[in-house]
Parts: structure tokens; sequence; C-alpha cells
């Protein structure tokens, strides 16, 4: 099992827990890069170095074959320290090695543990990051600034401890901005909401080219965590995440004076002082 994963002793029982997302978990190592390099002189192509059982390979399984800059990529994920690499796959020699992302490994860690016979827990980014705080900032951004079949473009809520919200959103020309404030109590049940969703942790769902997004960015001083994009309608399904975003939703409806109206008005009468700052036509970038 890798090194980010493991059992953890709870008043409930052991519980497989993954550790909080940190990037330098998921990303390769500069000697192993080194090592994998070694073998580029070697006549085998990608199948019978895979199958050698001293091969450079040895330490990685198999995840994904995916398509891309007119080749076939073999994704490979580290059986230990859970990054990933992508192999060209090839017949005669071995081809290029690429890295993948701590991001996007992180996602294809998740999409392991789905899978795992046991239930995973995961591990908040920081219990302290999730505690009421003034100096906590909370960024919320959904939605497309150039979505053709939406015309509530793409929001960007930035709520703060105090309760302080301003809202930026823009559709393709149309630009706007909003302040107004909600009671440090609703921030509380935003952050309340994030821990039993297991934050910055996202379950592993399809995200089709094209969709409409939300991320959540939380920081405080020199610490923050964020999650990955989650698709707009599988975000309203996830444990946790779902309390939160219907909260969220509301503020954005509500701090926008209702002119933007992405979703209905779950959470009626949170947003108090709502005021328009900004509403101009600029270029389009």
């Amino acid at each position: 099992m890798p090194r980010n994963i493991g059992p953890r002793r709870s008043p409930g029982g052991t519980q497989i827990v993954r550790a909080r997302y940190r990037a330098e978990d998921y990303t390769v190592r500069p000697e192993e890069l080194a090592d994998l390099a070694r073998w580029q002189g070697s006549r085998d192509g990608y199948d019978a170095l895979a199958e050698m059982n001293d091969g450079p390979f040895c330490n990685y399984a198999e995840l994904d074959r995916v398509e891309h800059d007119g080749k076939t990529w073999v994704v490979l994920r580290h059986a230990l320290y859970d990054w990933c690499i992508e192999v060209e796959h090839t017949r005669l020699s071995l081809g290029e090695i690429r890295v993948v992302s701590p991001e996007l490994a992180y996602r294809y860690a998740l999409a392991v543990d789905a899978k795992r016979t046991q239930r995973v827990v995961y591990e908040a980014a920081d219990t302290g990051l999730l505690q009421p705080s003034p100096d906590l900032v909370l960024t919320y951004a959904s939605g497309l600034e150039s979505a053709p079949n939406s015309r509530w473009g793409r929001s960007v809520l930035v709520l703060r401890g105090d309760g302080s919200a301003q809202l930026e959103n823009r559709w393709y020309t149309k630009q706007r901005a909003y302040r107004g404030s909600v009671t440090p109590l609703i921030v509380e049940s935003i952050l309340g909401a994030l821990l039993a969703a297991g934050f910055p942790a996202v379950p592993p769902h399809p995200l089709p080219a094209g969709s409409s997004l939300r991320t959540i960015h939380l920081r405080r001083g020199e610490h923050e965590a964020y999650t990955m994009p989650i698709e707009w309608h599988a975000g309203a399904a996830i444990l946790g995440y779902r309390a939160a975003f219907r909260i969220l939703d509301s503020i954005v409806r509500q701090v926008s004076l209702h002119e933007l109206q992405a979703t209905d008005d779950f959470e009626p009468g949170l947003v108090h002082d709502a005021v328009k700052e900004r509403d101009e036509i600029v270029p389009l970038a």
C-alpha cells in the first residue's frame, strides 16, 4: 500500500486513511527520473520492459492508456509513492517518458481508492485551516466565462472569516462586481460541511469536455489547500460538498442582488448589505 494511505485507529475502529494532499507527495523524484533514463538505450519496447521482474517499471502498476500528441501513452503509478508517469507505447525501443502533474496523480490515486474493498477516509487538509478565524479566506469559483448554454458566466466569490464577501462575475464581455456580508456563523457552517466532505479530497467522477466546474480554495496565512475541479452537477451529489455548495451558491445569488440565478436560492436571508460595485463591458480576453 502506498505511503500516503494506511490504517489508523479511531474510536469507531481501524480505518483506511489517505493523508491530506500535498503536491510533493505526488511529484516524481529527480533520482527516479534519472534511473528511468538509464534504460533509454534499451532495444526492448514498453511491453517487454514491463514484463521484466527487475525492469524499469517493476515498481509500477498500469492504470490507463491514453491517446494524445499522435501517440499512445501508458499511465503508470508507483506502488509506494503514488506519483505517476506516462510512457510512450513502443515496440522496438523505450520511448519518451513524461511526468504526470501532482494534481492528476492525486486524481488517479482517488480513482484507485474507489475500487478498494474497504472504504477510504480522507484526512482534512489541515484541521486548523478548517477552524473559524477572521484571517481565513475562502475562494469559490464556478462556471465558465464563455458558456453558450448558460448566461451566468463564471463567478468568483471571496468569503472571509469575518463574513465579508466579494463577488466577481464575467460572461463574455460583461463584467460585474458586488460586495456584501454574512454572519461568521455562516462561514462556520461552510467549514463544517467541508470537514465532513474530507476537504480537499474529491471522489473521482467524470469531467466531460466543456463541463462547468467548481473549485474551493482555503487560505490562512501561509497555509492553503484547494479541491481538484468538481463537475457542476456531480458536486450536488457528494456528501459534505453538497451542503457547502448550497450555502455558497445561495450567497452568490444573494450578494448579486439575485441578478445571477445559476441556482435556486437554497438558503434565503444569508446576505445583508449587498451592493453592486461595477457593471461594465470589457474586451474579450
